[in-house]
């Protein structure tokens, strides 16, 4: 069941991201889209993508910092830099 002031927008329900923000990069499922809030669950915190073509394709450097969140993530619309569909599973199984 969708919540009451829940709206129609470019990002789709279920769909996993890669999302830049001010000073972070997050990859997530997207579980809700509101007004103001995107809410993501899975997410994880990804501190330096390395090289960031190749991090998009999956090819990892090998230094990659994964920081998981415990609960859902709560992202202001307004903070989000860019964003694009995540094409690669979700990095909740790396270190």
């Amino acid at each position: 069941m969708r919540p009451q002031n829940y709206i129609f927008s470019p990002y789709k329900v279920g769909e996993k991201y890669f999302i830049r923000s001010k000073f972070s990069s997050f990859v997530a499922r997207l579980k809700f889209v509101f007004e103001n809030e995107l809410v993501f669950e899975e997410a994880s915190l990804i501190a330096d993508t390395g090289g960031f073509s190749n991090f998009l394709k999956g090819e990892y450097d090998k230094n990659l910092e994964v920081q998981h969140f415990v609960d859902d993530v709560i992202l202001s619309r307004a903070a989000i830099v860019d964003a694009t569909l995540w094409k690669n599973d979700l990095l909740k199984d790396r270190v």
